[in-house]
């Protein structure tokens, strides 16, 4: 009996001790988001965080937030400069790993999914001017792939951006190349 008392209190102080590391957890989150939103709203930018992953990105203060099919769209104007972040859940990493599709083949792949269209859109509606691959490069969590195109009176910049979790299509766009906010935007975006 004494020692069904003495394993029922261990098991009720692992439970307790759990539950506050939960809390815990859940309070030193929600304190980096405030820090986060206080650091960037002096600059009209609010803080972002994708649960469930370590993502973090701003976008400017009045932004729009949408599902859009199993994933999220964002999407936010300041000044003459635009942004949106779009959010894809990863379902298939298993058989891509079957199928030995690195991460870096399944962004590449992803970001010609999307761009191929975007382009011919702009092409046949006359925008177009030119367009530019920048490059795969490796990154903190996995792999960026960016395109650099220019469309009617404006810089379009297109980021894909590939982790154990999520894809990510983001880009931002303004009438000039040298915009701060662009810059801004994509330092503040941490995959």
């Amino acid at each position: 009996m004494l020692q069904s008392l003495k394993l029922l209190s261990e098991d009720r102080c692992m439970s307790i001790k759990r539950n506050s590391l939960k809390f815990l957890s859940r309070t030193a989150l929600a304190l980096v988001s405030i820090a986060f939103v206080a650091g960037c709203s002096g600059q009209s930018w609010e803080g972002v965080a994708i649960q469930g992953s370590s993502t973090t990105f701003g976008m400017p203060h009045g932004y729009r937030h949408n599902p859009l099919g199993q994933g999220h769209q964002y999407q936010g104007k300041k000044g003459d400069a635009t942004f949106k972040v779009v959010v894809y859940p990863r379902s298939e990493q298993a058989q891509d790993q079957a199928a030995h599709i690195s991460d870096e083949m399944k962004i590449q792949n992803f970001a010609r999914e999307i761009m191929g269209p975007v382009l011919k859109e702009l092409k046949s509606n006359g925008s177009y001017r030119a367009d530019r691959y920048d490059g795969c490069i490796q990154n903190e969590n996995g792999y960026t792939v960016q395109y650099t195109v220019a469309a009617g009176d404006r810089t379009v910049y297109s980021r894909f951006y590939i982790t154990p979790q999520v894809m990510f299509y983001v880009e931002a766009a303004a009438d000039d190349p040298k915009n701060p906010d662009v810059a801004d935007f994509f330092d503040m975006f941490k995959p």
